[in-house]
């Protein structure tokens, strides 16, 4: 949001992990991918050793423990994991007007540090007056041009337009600013008919932030924003990653939105999350409402995530499917990439690595929150550290930096191992039990919705 002038960890354990895993997956039993399937509803029995998360209204098993992607300490922060570069891996998270913002865990500096940033975007009553007096301006020019000019309905529309903007300026001008609240963990600010508001939770530290459009514009002060942001909590309870509610209601990947009326009709969950045991894989859950498009119209993830911060990689090696799959009870694809290893003069492949991703969806059903759209991508992504040994460029202080130190050590389990693992947390996607009320299947409420 604008300014409202404007409206607006060794490779040793890596490899011992990685032997874990690929026992663990082994004595699973692996299927191909064409006999894949994932449960719409229904019961569900949990694997021996695996874990639940959920996000929006579904859940999902994975092998260890997550890292789920949270925003940094910054207002019009990405979802992302910590020490993972790479725009790749930025992801997002809407619910109805609401864009929504879950922190890295923060002391009460970094809180503060934020609070005051947000405030920031609030404009000061000089820089209303200078707006304000500009626009007064633009109105006095296109009154004299209408007036030489009676009979050009262009330049009357331009005229009506300009004295609507400095109406707006004058009205957001008197309803603008910092709410003033008693608890000093939590910040609202109004910004005409936005508002940004947000809290630190002492369960885990987090930061959590709001903004949209406000749902009513009353009362007329930045008292509208302090409202808002207590309707919001009322709703929305902190939760860790793996307590899985039973409840009908939405989940981020640190809160749930109660719906009790039915679930929300406009929502975007696009959150990265990666696994502790085998650092190297990363995966991306994208889920939206489905719209009735053309599969061959359908959207991609990006396909270069695996070879993202790559500088000599001998290409795609193969190519796998598209196959057909089932998730959520309806016919989806899944297809997958191996790349050759990833060598520079100054490593020569020591350890070899092998790169690759792949990726599943489902286009869902129009209407139905319980067949939503639905993307799972998995990338192995690489250290990358040998760009430390790497000549600088001149100009370029990054250039021999690793986009990715939290990766220093590790390499990624073979390909087949990662495919095992891919597709047994796909065949385990489900709406999550209780999701719905009274088992709706339907949007029926659309909270944050803008105010008129």
């Amino acid at each position: 949001m604008e300014r409202c002038v404007h409206n607006r960890a060794s490779l040793g354990a890596s490899l011992r992990a990685l032997a874990a895993i690929a026992i663990a997956v082994a004595a699973l039993g692996g299927t191909r991918a064409a006999e894949l399937s994932s449960e719409g509803s229904g019961k569900y029995a949990a694997r021996s050793g695996w874990e639940s998360i959920c996000l929006g209204h579904v859940a999902m098993d994975v092998p260890s423990q997550v890292i789920l992607g949270a925003t940094p300490l910054k207002f019009d922060s990405a979802f992302q994991i910590e020490g993972i570069g790479g725009g790749d891996f930025w992801g997002e998270l809407r619910y109805g007007g609401l864009n929504i913002l879950e922190s890295y865990p923060s002391d009460n500096a970094g809180f503060k540090q934020l609070k005051n940033e947000v405030n920031g975007k609030v404009s000061t009553p000089e820089e209303y007056r200078l707006s304000i007096s500009s626009h007064r301006e633009e109105v006095a020019h296109w009154r004299e041009r209408v007036r030489k000019e009676p009979h050009s309905e262009f330049q009357k529309g331009i005229l009506k337009d300009e004295e609507a903007a400095l109406n707006e300026l004058i009205a957001g001008a008197r309803v603008s600013g910092v709410a003033k609240l008693n608890d000093s963990k939590s910040f609202a600010i109004r910004s005409e008919k936005s508002f940004i508001g947000g809290f630190r939770d002492d369960l885990d530290k987090r930061v959590r932030v709001f903004d949209g459009p406000l749902t009513t514009l009353e009362p007329g002060s930045p008292k509208a924003a302090e409202n808002e942001l207590q309707r919001i909590r009322r709703q929305y309870v902190t939760r860790p990653p793996n307590s899985i509610p039973h409840s009908p209601g939405f989940c981020t990947g640190f809160g749930f939105i109660n719906e009790p009326a039915g679930p929300q009709s406009r929502f975007t969950v696009r959150i990265p999350f990666q696994l502790k045991q085998q650092p190297n894989l990363l995966f991306y859950v994208a889920i939206t409402p489905a719209e009735n498009i053309d599969p061959k119209d359908r959207i991609k993830l990006p396909r270069t995530s695996a070879v993202y911060a790559m500088t000599n990689q001998t290409g795609m090696t193969h190519r796998h499917g598209p196959h057909a799959v089932k998730i959520l009870g309806m016919p989806g694809q899944m297809t997958a990439h191996e790349y050759g290893p990833i060598c520079s003069t100054s490593t020569d492949c020591v350890p070899a690595e092998q790169a690759y991703d792949m990726e599943a969806e489902v286009l869902g059903e129009e209407g139905r929150a319980d067949r939503p759209h639905l993307v799972l991508h998995m990338s192995a992504v690489l250290s990358d550290e040998y760009k430390s040994k790497l000549a600088p460029v001149s100009g370029n202080d990054n250039s021999n930096k690793p986009d990715h130190p939290a990766l220093r050590g590790q390499v990624p389990p073979p390909y087949k191992v990662g495919r095992e693992i891919f597709e047994q947390v796909l065949q385990s996607i489900r709406i999550r039990p209780g999701a719905f009320a009274n088992k709706a299947n339907g949007p029926a409420g659309d909270d944050g919705g803008k105010a008129n």
